[in-house]
Order: structure tokens, then C-alpha cells, then sequence
């Protein structure tokens, strides 16, 4: 689980997609139902997170769909 900031913990992401060429993930966040996920743009997660650890989440989300 990565921290965004005191309020926001994001369990996982469980979906990709590209809209006028900007990826957007579709966030989990913890301590809320799957389907209250949001659609977060990746530009704003490599902000919340790093790159780091927002790579590690895609490649758990990428895995999982395999």
C-alpha cells in the first residue's frame, strides 16, 4: 500500500486508459468500496507517489489481468 498524503492510500489499481494521449489509471482506494474507485491521471500519481512506486502498481495491476 502507498501513502498519497494523510487521507488517501491507494489499495490498488484495477484499470488503464488513454484519453487525448493522457494515460489515466482507475485508483482503489483503501478503506473505500471497489466501486468508488477514481479515474486518476498519471501525471498527478507520479506527483502523489514517484514514479517508483507508482510503477510498482501498474506492474501488480498488469499482472493480475494476465
Amino acid at each position: 500500500e502507498k501513502e498519497t498524503d494523510s487521507k488517501y492510500t491507494i489499495k490498488k489499481i484495477i484499470g488503464e486508459k488513454t484519453e487525448k494521449k493522457q494515460k489515466y489509471y482507475l485508483v482503489w482506494w483503501d478503506k473505500y468500496k471497489k466501486y468508488e474507485a477514481t479515474w486518476e491521471p498519471k501525471t498527478e500519481l507520479i506527483k502523489d507517489l514517484g514514479k517508483d512506486s507508482l510503477d510498482s502498481l501498474v506492474k501488480e495491476f498488469k499482472e493480475s489481468k494476465k
